[in-house]
């Protein structure tokens, strides 16, 4: 099976996964047709994964994080990683937004994170509850401000002109 993504295929992985045991994304994504915000568990997830999988809402069957589309072995699956990554319009481009099932996780996850920057030349964010924060991979500490800036006026900028 192929799935169109922008986000590469890991050379040794394969294209297309089903979730398997994992429901990470069913904590952290916030499901819209359960009323259930970013960051709740959602209350059909189960040991087995989903109670109610055969008639999931519309919204989980259309989820894909990126390790579902083929990036990364079995050992970077989310819930094993600590972190689920998305491919997101964000800041008027497509980058990755991370989202941590435990504190901490997108530091331990770091290395698997600056492979997906180098690979795609995207920015990668981490999400932390109303902001998301970009992650600086080999960049000087500077650039990685200035850069920061930049895009905190042109935000400004749009917001004043709403």
């Amino acid at each position: 099976m192929i799935i169109e993504s922008s986000v590469p295929t890991h050379p040794m992985g394969p294209q297309g996964r089903e979730c398997g045991g994992c429901t990470a994304c069913c904590t952290v994504q916030g499901i819209v047709e359960l009323d259930l915000p970013e960051g709740v568990a959602c209350p059909h997830e189960c040991a087995a994964g989903c109670a109610i999988y055969a008639k999931r809402p519309q919204s989980c069957r259309d989820y894909e994080c990126i390790w579902t589309k083929g990036f990364g072995d079995d050992e970077h699956r989310p819930d094993r990683l600590g972190v689920v990554i998305d491919e997101r319009e964000f800041e008027g481009k497509r980058n990755f937004l991370v989202k941590e099932l435990r504190p901490g996780a997108a530091q331990a996850a770091a290395a698997h994170l600056a492979v997906l920057h180098q690979l795609t030349k995207r920015q990668v964010y981490l999400y932390k509850g109303d902001h998301a924060v970009e992650l600086a991979f080999g960049q000087p500490a500077g650039e990685a401000r200035k850069a920061r800036k930049k895009r905190q006026k042109l935000l400004e900028k749009k917001r004043r002109e709403k």
